[in-house]
Formats: structure tokens, C-alpha cells, sequence
């Protein structure tokens, strides 16, 4: 989707520009409160949602939790970003009892 500015009469210190796009297999969504920082903004997420997608998908054969798959039962180094997702999901795992299954 475009780019939209809510509010447009609103004086600035009161608009937010948000732009809603698919990533990830489900929809994000980025606000903004400063408009004209929006496109600079977009970029940044992009790039951290690429680095997500190259370190944690499950879906892509040149993914590091794909590497670590095809390594199963021998000792591997991840990097930090890994690292975080599989705490991430270890946590939501404890917090719910389980009902989270990474």
C-alpha cells in the first residue's frame, strides 16, 4: 500500500504519516510522526526485516536457521540476530506454559 498522511489539516506536531505493506507473511505497519522522515524510516525497517528474514526464515534454502537445520546434532556458531529470535522464542515458550512452541 501508499504511503498516507492522517489527519492532513492537523498541525504538524500532530500528523503521523503511516505506510502498510506485507512482510513476513503478515502485514506491517510503520507511523511516523515527523512525515517527511517516513521514506528514511521505510528503508531502516526494510533492512532489519531482510536481515529477520535472511537469519530466522524457515522458508529460504540460504537462511542461517536453515544452515543450522542441515546441521542437527553437531555444535554450530549463530550470530547475534538468531540468537535473539531463539531467546525470543524460548521466553514465549516458559511465559505461556508451552501454549508457544518454537
Amino acid at each position: 500500500m501508499s504511503p498516507a498522511v492522517a489527519a492532513p489539516g492537523a498541525p504538524p506536531s500532530e500528523r503521523v504519516a503511516a505506510d502498510r505493506w506485507s512482510a513476513l507473511g503478515t502485514e506491517a505497519c510503520l507511523l511516523c510522526t515527523q512525515p517527511r522522515a517516513l521514506p528514511s524510516a521505510r528503508r531502516a525497517v526494510d533492512e532489519e526485516l531482510r536481515a529477520i528474514d535472511l537469519a530466522c526464515s524457515r522458508f529460504r534454502d540460504d537462511s542461517e536457521l536453515t544452515r543450522v537445520n542441515r546441521c542437527a546434532g553437531r555444535e554450530v556458531t549463530i550470530g547475534p540476530l538468531l540468537l535473539e529470535a531463539v531467546e525470543a522464542a524460548l521466553r514465549a515458550a516458559r511465559i505461556t506454559d508451552g501454549d508457544v512452541d518454537p
